[in-house]
């Protein structure tokens, strides 16, 4: 498996017998074009535009929003309802976070979490956790760590926060990383996650990006 951050809250992953799953694609609106990619699957975490944007996809995939389940070429793909606000939703409606199962791994993807409810996805044993951190639309750093703290993944990939391309008024992930051992805290362009598991460490991925 491998794991390519695209920016914003999309990751194209690869499994090992070569399907593709993309995240969220964004509108340009975020701050830059989003690189081209043409996945197998896309996840919708909700339907606003810096993670709805199919238009940014190339080929025909199949795309799957909260509620939809994949089976299928050693992959399942399932969904977590929750929030995207602390509010139940009054806010900004609400969020689905995919749960991925490839490769003898566990990933998921938050979406645009807002709350914090870590006992949702205790049942399933992360290995990957992608999640937001950059705060005002999503859970802030430390509320990010909060949620590392109660679920234990191995790796951490941050998502949804301030960098040079983005136009959104949120928070860098500096935060959510002071809270780390500098050892456990690492930077790649390309990820092969089972290389970087360690077991009883959490370990966090900043993933490159160039718009």
């Amino acid at each position: 498996m491998n794991i390519r951050w695209l920016g914003h809250s999309a990751f194209l992953i690869t499994t090992g017998a070569g399907v593709s799953v993309l995240t969220d694609p964004y509108d340009s609106y975020v701050g830059c074009r989003m690189p081209s990619a043409a996945p197998d699957i896309v996840t919708v975490s909700h339907d606003h535009e810096d993670h709805n944007c199919l238009e940014a996809v190339s080929g025909s995939p199949c795309v799957l929003r909260g509620g939809d389940v994949y089976d299928k070429g050693g992959l399942s793909v399932s969904s977590v309802h929750t929030f995207h606000d602390s509010e139940k939703g009054r806010l900004r409606g609400d969020n689905f976070a995919f749960v991925f199962k490839a490769d003898g791994l566990t990933l998921c993807h938050m979406g645009d979490v807002g709350e914090f409810v870590p006992e949702l996805f205790r049942p399933f044993d992360i290995d990957v956790l992608m999640l937001p951190v950059g705060g005002k639309y999503t859970v802030d750093g430390n509320t990010a760590y909060r949620y590392v703290e109660q679920l234990k993944p191995s790796l951490v990939l941050p998502m949804h926060f301030k960098t040079p391309y983005c136009n959104f008024a949120i928070d860098g992930a500096d935060v959510f990383l002071a809270r780390f051992n500098k050892e456990n805290v690492f930077y790649a362009d390309i990820l092969q996650p089972e290389l970087y598991l360690k077991k009883g460490c959490t370990r966090v991925a900043v993933m490159n990006f160039k718009a």
